[in-house]
């Protein structure tokens, strides 16, 4: 990227990382603190967890979104009815729900969230959702996310979030095991692989955390990620749940200080607490 200063014939030309006034411009140095900004928020423990507060991660989990009836809803308000619905088909075992409602239930209490979860058996509401937004690919039943997510909000009758255990794959991937917004309060989990494990991954998830520890890769005053899965090759340590693809039991530091944080700035914003009494 060049600007250039004509004079005459003569054609003189600054780089737009030189200190000539002529080559600094006000959008440029705007563009330069907001990238700055960004990195910061990614790189440094502090600023981390002030993002999850006040920042960018936490604008994107609280912002509204769109059902399927074209409504623009606040359907992260889920919160304030403190629950979440476990659906599970009539097919699996009551032994088995327990399992997975229990793995759920085990994240929201290393969190000290009062959440409920509540098992349910798949509801008509959610079965019809399910039945509209499920098309063949690849000679297998496979859920469009996205499109589920609006329909349930565009019909949700209360406040709390969905957790669906589905016979289907997702979004046409034999790998998508499962996906969770915290903005839509919806998550689904492939009936097939759903386990205690996956639960906490995608509770995980549903609670606000919408990155994986892998990404950004390393957060200054954390361990890194990669230390943990060297440690779990050498099988010296538990790696952490919101890896995507580890099979890990607990939060990492940053993870759960990302969700505390992110669930206090929940408490300014609704006037509710939602951690449960020591």
């Amino acid at each position: 990227m060049k600007r250039c200063a004509r004079a005459e014939n003569t054609e003189q030309c600054f780089r737009w990382y030189s200190l000539n006034p002529r080559s600094i411009h006000l959008r440029g140095i705007l563009g330069g603190v907001l990238l700055v900004a960004l990195l910061l928020s990614m790189s440094e423990k502090h600023i981390w967890r002030w993002d999850w507060q006040h920042g960018v991660h936490a604008w994107m989990n609280c912002h509204a979104v769109t059902a399927a009836d074209g409504r623009q809803l606040e359907a992260w308000r889920w919160v304030e009815g403190r629950e979440i619905r476990l659906y599970v088909p009539t097919t699996m075992s009551a032994y088995r729900a327990e399992r997975i409602a229990d793995g759920m239930r085990r994240l929201v209490r290393e969190l000290q969230l009062s959440i409920a979860v509540t098992v349910l058996p798949i509801t008509p509401r959610v079965s019809a959702a399910l039945q509209c937004n499920t098309a063949t690919v690849q000679g297998q039943p496979s859920i469009n996310f996205d499109r589920f997510c609006r329909t349930l909000i565009a019909t949700r009758d209360g406040h709390y979030a969905e957790m669906v255990i589905a016979p289907a794959t997702l979004d046409g991937s034999a790998d998508t095991l499962g996906e969770a917004y915290f903005s839509y309060g919806v998550a689904v989990m492939d009936a097939r692989s759903a386990s205690g494990f996956l639960a906490r991954h995608e509770t995980g998830h549903l609670l606000g955390y919408h990155l994986h520890d892998n990404w950004p890769f390393a957060v200054v005053g954390y361990s890194n990620p990669k230390e943990w899965a060297a440690a779990l090759r050498g099988h010296q340590a538990d790696p952490p749940l919101m890896l995507p693809s580890l099979e890990g039991s607990h939060l990492s530091p940053r993870s759960r200080d990302a969700l505390v944080s992110f669930w206090h700035s929940l408490e300014r914003r609704t006037g509710e607490s939602y951690f449960a009494a020591n």
